[in-house]
């Protein structure tokens, strides 16, 4: 018999569908934009409906591709047809977080928030996207799950500090 506990009661994921995704990733002859794309849609053909609230956004630019409401497997996976094929414009990673922080305004519950990312980030130094992911942690009930598909140096230490925000 499989029991399923939910461990959080909402879901938002923040895509970056910059055009820097559209880098190969390893030998996969994809490109990392694919790939999410293509994780996400195998994971919702799987991920079990217990009361969660769910909701899916780019950032780049900041946009609602499934807003923030009950999780519905069929109305997920439209939603996902709907993103871009190819990942296209800047990453303003630290505009994506001041928008999530309106969304978490109006959730209740545990939050698990999912950055899918490759690190890289565009504004200026005054626009640090870890001074806005601390402020959400120490704000809301919040944990950050962070995909990263980094490969230089000061944007894997940026999602590590993101990710380690919290246990």
């Amino acid at each position: 018999e499989e029991k399923l506990v939910r461990v959080a009661d909402n879901a938002l994921f923040m895509l970056d569908g910059s055009s820097s995704m559209n880098s190969k990733y390893g030998d996969t002859g994809q490109t990392q934009w694919q790939l999410v794309r293509q994780y996400l849609t195998e994971r919702n053909a799987h991920f079990p409906a217990i009361g969660h609230k769910f909701g899916i956004y780019l950032y780049t630019p900041w946009k609602e591709v499934y807003p923030f409401a009950d999780y519905d497997r069929a109305a997920v996976a439209k939603a996902l047809e709907s993103l871009p094929a190819e990942g296209k414009g800047s990453t303003p990673l630290w505009t994506g977080m001041k928008e999530l922080e309106q969304v978490l305004k109006t959730v209740t519950g545990h939050t698990a928030v999912f950055l899918f990312t490759d690190g890289t980030y565009t504004g200026g130094p005054t626009q640090r996207p870890i001074e806005v992911a601390e402020r959400i942690v120490d704000d809301y009930d919040v944990c950050f799950y962070v995909i990263s598909i980094a490969k230089k140096y000061e944007n894997e230490m940026l999602l590590e500090k993101v990710g380690a925000l919290n246990a």
